[in-house]
């Protein structure tokens, strides 16, 4: 087994812009816990600015539709519900996005050219509810699919997999293989199940001809059961 020698992580403060108002779980603070964490526990881990991601990136998962109607949407100040109920925007929400984005795909340039063995994308918002034409669960672009995308458009892998272990099903992720009908992507999502957004059920999802592997497990799962099912 080998030991990773060297991680990166790849962060900005501009994603904490973001704002999604009182008491709303994914807010701000939580880039400032997550940060402090790092530097208790990986002191002589490299933390470096993310990118802004390019519209040609955004367009590897969603239309351009999607993303003029995610611009029209922002609020030129306060914050607005327009898009979901769950996932509002404010005034730096889609340059917010643009640089999760933009991360994501540094990490993959980083690791294929060599520069580091993995990094971790300490940035918000997330991605992995949103669907080709669809913000929720608090995402508005699917991250970690546009990065998939580009490790294959830019450096030329030609199969490529993703571990969503988030407590919620990645939907959005799930979504995106449907739609692009792709046969070189395997997305492998474990949730809580029966949860929030009561998608994930291999009983009842269809596997995209194998391509995803949902894995639900009960609520309280402990850590051997879960490395069990892995």
């Amino acid at each position: 087994m080998s030991i990773l020698q060297n991680v990166v992580v790849i962060t900005h403060q501009d994603c904490m812009k973001h704002l999604t108002g009182p008491g709303h779980p994914e807010r701000p603070e939580r880039i400032d816990v997550l940060l402090e964490m790092l530097d208790n526990d990986l002191q002589d881990t490299d933390i470096i600015d993310a990118p802004m991601g390019t519209e040609a990136q955004i367009l590897l998962a969603h239309p351009q539709r999607y993303i003029d109607r995610i611009k029209e949407a922002v609020p030129p100040s306060g914050i607005s519900f327009e898009l979901d109920a769950d996932t509002p925007l404010s005034p730096f929400s889609f340059e917010a996005a643009k640089l999760a984005v933009g991360a994501a795909c540094k990490a993959v340039d980083m690791i294929a050219g060599g520069e580091t063995d993995a990094a971790f994308c300490a940035m918000r918002p997330p991605g992995h509810h949103a669907e080709p034409e669809k913000a929720m669960g608090f995402c508005l672009f699917a991250n970690a699919y546009i990065a998939a995308r580009w490790a294959q458009e830019k450096h030329g892998f030609k199969k490529v997999a993703i571990v969503d272990f988030d407590v919620h099903h990645g939907n959005g992720t799930a979504a995106m293989i449907y739609a692009q009908k792709r046969d070189d992507i395997l997305f492998t999502s474990s949730h809580q199940f029966p949860f929030w957004p009561n998608t994930g059920d291999p009983d009842v999802d269809d596997d995209a001809g194998g391509l995803i592997l949902d894995v639900p497990l009960p609520a309280g799962t402990h850590s051997d059961a879960f490395r069990m099912a892995y």
